[in-house]
């Protein structure tokens, strides 16, 4: 048995030195283009739990673009969790490619990104819009994913998990909630 030596093409790391668990999360997205920095091109996203920003571990995300035959070592869109209202720690503990959510034209790949605690979770989009919604139920935003369009109203519905939803009075009994894009709140 030979060990492996085969040498990776890019390595991205944290930014800073307050990184902590930086690869925690990581999402593909075939196209990313933000409202600020992130002009529109292959991206990856990178989350950081650990990180240490206003609080300890507070988390937050990174968005490298695609530069030449690998990724760019400086990020295009670098949120910290500190700045995050409502929740402190860990956030980007999660991140889901959501693909083009809005339908929009420019074909923009969204991602969610979320954290959760024992009394609540937060959940937030980022892309060609902000969203967010943040809910008092414990681990809401475990998971996140493109739902399709059940409405038929043009754009893709999210379907966000919460493990531990207390149901018919049942504690941890758990819930899968589906939420129209356009009765999220806006995060501008």
């Amino acid at each position: 048995n030979q060990p492996n030596t085969l040498a990776a093409s890019t390595v991205l790391v944290g930014t800073s030195a307050s990184e902590n668990q930086f690869g925690a999360s990581v999402a593909w997205l075939p196209y990313f283009k933000d409202q600020n920095l992130c002009t529109g091109s292959e991206s990856i996203a990178v989350g950081s739990p650990g990180k240490t920003a206003t609080f300890p571990q507070d988390g937050g995300f990174q968005v490298f673009p695609k530069s030449g035959t690998g990724f760019s070592a400086t990020p295009c869109l670098s949120v910290d969790g500190g700045t995050v209202a409502g929740l402190n720690g860990h956030f980007g503990s999660r991140i889901e490619s959501l693909g083009n959510i809005d339908n929009d034209a420019l074909n923009t790949t969204e991602i969610a990104v979320s954290t959760q605690s024992p009394t609540k979770g937060l959940v937030r989009v980022y892309g060609s819009t902000y969203k967010s919604l943040d809910v008092t139920e414990p681990m809401f935003g475990l998971r996140v994913i493109n739902a399709g369009d059940f409405d038929g109203n043009g754009t893709a519905e999210l379907a966000i998990s919460s493990p531990q939803a207390k149901v018919f009075g049942k504690s941890s009994a758990g819930s899968v909630s589906i939420y129209r894009l356009a009765d999220i709140d806006d995060d501008d």
